[in-house]
């Protein structure tokens, strides 16, 4: 197979898409977040009988639900000046290269989890490290091609657009289980006072 080069810079939202949201598992995920805070507010309003802690937990709710889906990626994206520079990823048959400014970090196939096709990305996630994500904007038709037959041939590839994140999932259910503890302690207790 050919090497293919790929020069390319993020944008914000391109960036948010590849790492939080560009597939409709973490659509579904949000949604699932979103069910659960409706669940939240209607139980603390059904429950509390109490104004202002009806409106206090579904606050703390909504604050988690910004803080998971908006800030954590906008920190992520500020918190590093290499998600902003242009990028030059090299893929061939000894591995990829990654270059953003004057580094240059080279992964070889056996550092690379998987690779995950979207409509708009090839997102390439590695064991450790951040993860690579190329807009497929850059790319030719034809490097498009030799690159899908390069991770094909060097790693696991998944092309029906699902990007599972390690620990997603369990953390969702982790949080769904979390808080129907605390309400139902909650209701306990107000039930026993």
């Amino acid at each position: 197979m050919q090497d293919v080069s790929v020069t390319f810079e993020l944008s914000w939202q391109e960036f948010r898409r590849s790492h939080f949201g560009a597939s409709p598992q973490k659509k579904s995920a949000l949604i699932v977040v979103v069910l659960l805070f409706v669940y939240v507010l209607l139980v603390a309003a059904e429950v509390s009988h109490d104004a202002v802690l009806a409106i206090v937990i579904p606050s703390v709710g909504a604050f988690i639900l910004l803080g998971v889906f908006w800030i954590v990626p906008r920190v992520r994206w500020n918190s590093a000046a290499l998600n902003k520079a242009p990028r030059l990823v090299t893929i061939g048959d000894r591995g990829i290269v990654d270059g953003v400014g004057s580094l240059e970090t080279v992964h070889e196939w056996s550092a690379i989890l998987s690779v995950r096709e979207t409509t708009e990305f090839f997102v390439v996630l590695l064991r450790r490290g951040a993860d690579i994500a190329i807009p497929k904007r850059s790319l030719e038709a034809d490097d498009a091609i030799n690159l899908r037959g390069l991770f094909v041939t060097h790693t696991t590839m998944a092309t029906e657009g699902r990007m599972v994140r390690s620990g997603l999932i369990p953390r969702l259910l982790l949080l769904i289980l979390l808080v129907i503890v605390v309400m139902t302690l909650y209701v306990v207790i107000r039930i026993h006072h």
